[in-house]
């Protein structure tokens, strides 16, 4: 699903260059339908359409909005139970990362606790300082 995702953010990049607005629009629902990450490219797009006049505003608005809800049409029988991956993931994170997991695993032999977060929050912090550095 991520190439999907991805795929469907470099052509939205790609129509927007070229100012195919609703067309962008459409495949910029098309990757948030496969990943919700594309959306965070939805206030940028959406600015470059505000500036390109009201009328072109409201078709890519129509576009994406229209789209995005025709993919998610079949799940509305299920009262939208696809959203539930979401809040599932936000609370179940640290799952996915076996970096955060190896250093917390870590942490909590060192202290005698599996709670033991700030081995991992103060790697995280390192990290992060390096990078900007």
């Amino acid at each position: 699903m991520d190439v999907i995702a991805m795929a469907g953010l470099l052509l939205t990049a790609w129509l927007a260059v070229r100012r195919h607005w609703t067309a962008s629009g459409v495949t910029l629902a098309l990757a948030t339908a496969a990943k919700y990450f594309p959306l965070l490219l939805a206030p940028l797009l959406m600015w470059e359409w505000w500036r390109a006049g009201p009328r072109t505003f409201a078709a890519g608005l129509a576009a994406f909005a229209g789209t995005l809800g025709l993919c998610f049409l079949p799940f509305l029988d299920q009262r939208l139970s696809v959203l539930q991956g979401l809040s599932r993931y936000a609370n179940d994170w640290s799952l996915n990362s076996g970096v955060f997991s190896a250093i917390r695993g870590a942490g909590g032999w060192l202290v005698g606790s599996q709670d033991a977060y700030w081995p991992a929050e103060w790697s995280w912090r390192w990290v992060w300082w390096l990078r900007s550095a």
